[in-house]
């Protein structure tokens, strides 16, 4: 007499499918969840440029001097010497692309004084931070653009 154990084809071809759907759905999850910690980490950065822009300029008598617009996308700390006076202490993450920049003459109302912005590389959106003369700051949360590209 046979014994007839196992699973048919048609079962397989439903738990595969099943699998399939499961994994589609964590899948786009995972996407979500990934861009989400990117922006957190860029936001984090910005949060510290801020935070060692105002350690620089904490004393007004001896102002840091001007850093044109300057881009590192290498982690570790500030690799430009006027950069480094400016940002004292930072440290750029892995995966990050920093632009900054700093004008300590800019006195006028339009004239952008500080500008900051990370872009995370598995990120769709950025923070951007600038300062203007007259001490306006301006924060832009989750501007919409590409990575380190």
């Amino acid at each position: 007499m046979r014994s007839d154990r196992g699973f048919t084809l048609i079962e397989l071809l439903t738990i595969i499918a099943i699998i399939g759907v499961l994994a589609a759905i964590s899948l786009s999850g995972f996407s979500i969840y990934r861009a989400s910690a990117a922006y957190a980490v860029a936001s984090a950065s910005m949060h510290d440029a801020r935070n060692a822009l105002e350690a620089a300029l904490a004393d007004q008598n001896s102002l840091p001097p001007a850093v044109p617009l300057t881009e590192q996308s290498v982690a570790g700390p500030i690799s430009d010497p006027q950069g480094r006076m400016v940002l004292p202490g930072m440290q750029v993450p892995k995966n990050l692309m920093f632009r900054y920049s700093y004008d300590p003459s800019c006195v006028d109302p339009g004239c952008v004084e500080a500008f900051f912005q990370t872009n995370h590389c598995y990120g769709v959106e950025y923070p951007r931070f600038v300062r203007f003369g007259d001490g306006l700051e301006i924060l832009l949360e989750h501007v919409s653009g590409a990575g380190c590209t």
